[in-house]
């Protein structure tokens, strides 16, 4: 028995849409695993191929499946480079907005050229109830091999994942960003004796509560120092510090983290920026 959809494009939007109020709104992990694969691992890939073979003699039902997960495993990789260029970086949010907006982009286009198409060559999704190995073509066992082989190995990897995650030594986030909290608009370049802004952020993920010192070191240079600094598991400390050069030269900066009462000569976290400190 074989089973048709006219315009399933349609419910990849709203099975993506669902998704990101799922995201949002809620904290239902089952759900969100259950549209995410899809999401990542079959839509992306099946849009463009809707896009670009829109009639249904141009690319049979198998290959088009296995080049729809085919192309989602580099399409998705490609807007994660995309975004780590720009200020909202890789995080969840960018990510989940970035691949709906392209996924709902694709999905008209494609439903726009297949209705430029006469309706008896428009394609249409199908499936059947019946499956037989023996009468499929030499190229189509290939394709559902290779298929069979890429959610094998990403069922495995994912599966290798979630079994290790548990499993991951504590660790302190410790980063810095410009005086707006972006990943931008670092002091590069500054004058002797003008100040120059940056805001530093510790993430405690060490599973219990952690004192922190914090050292920033360069030559011939000013700023405001800190204190000891406790947080909680989970806890965010965040502080904005100023900082000015007596000497012109290219300086390089030590942003160094410590754990109180560990040894003061190896830091726990390092981070550097280089300014070019320009005459008066």
């Amino acid at each position: 028995m074989k089973f048709s959809l006219k315009n399933e494009l349609l419910g990849i939007v709203c099975l993506s849409l669902l998704l990101f109020l799922v995201i949002v709104l809620t904290e239902l992990k089952t759900v969100r695993i259950l549209l995410g694969f899809p999401f990542v691992l079959f839509f992306p890939g099946y849009v463009l191929t809707a896009t670009l073979y829109p009639g249904k003699g141009m690319l049979n039902g198998y290959k088009r499946y296995a080049l729809s997960i085919g192309l989602s495993i580099v399409i998705v990789p490609l807007i994660g480079l995309f975004l780590n260029y720009l200020p909202w970086g890789i995080r969840i949010y960018p990510v989940l907005i970035a691949l709906l907006l392209y996924i709902c982009i694709l999905a008209w286009l494609g439903w726009y050229r297949r209705n430029k198409l006469p309706e008896e060559e428009r394609f249409k999704l199908f499936w059947e109830t019946s499956f037989n190995w023996s009468k499929l073509p030499k190229n189509g066992k290939v394709f559902f091999g290779l298929l069979i082989f890429c959610l094998l190995l990403i069922c495995g990897t994912l599966a290798y994942v979630f079994q290790t995650a548990e499993s991951v030594d504590s660790f302190t986030e410790f980063y810095i960003l410009d005086q707006n909290g972006k990943t931008e608009g670092y002091p590069e370049q500054l004058k002797v004796g003008e100040t120059g802004k940056l805001q530093i952020v510790i993430i405690n993920h060490e599973g219990e509560k952690t004192d922190y010192l914090i050292e920033v070191l360069a030559e011939d240079m000013r700023y405001e120092a800190t204190g000891v600094i406790s947080l909680e598991n989970s806890q965010k400390w965040k502080k904005n510090i100023d900082f000015r050069f007596e000497k012109p030269g290219y300086q390089k900066i030590d942003f160094l983290l410590h754990k109180a009462g560990y040894d003061l000569q190896k830091p726990y976290r390092k981070l550097q920026l280089w300014v070019n400190v320009l005459p008066e």
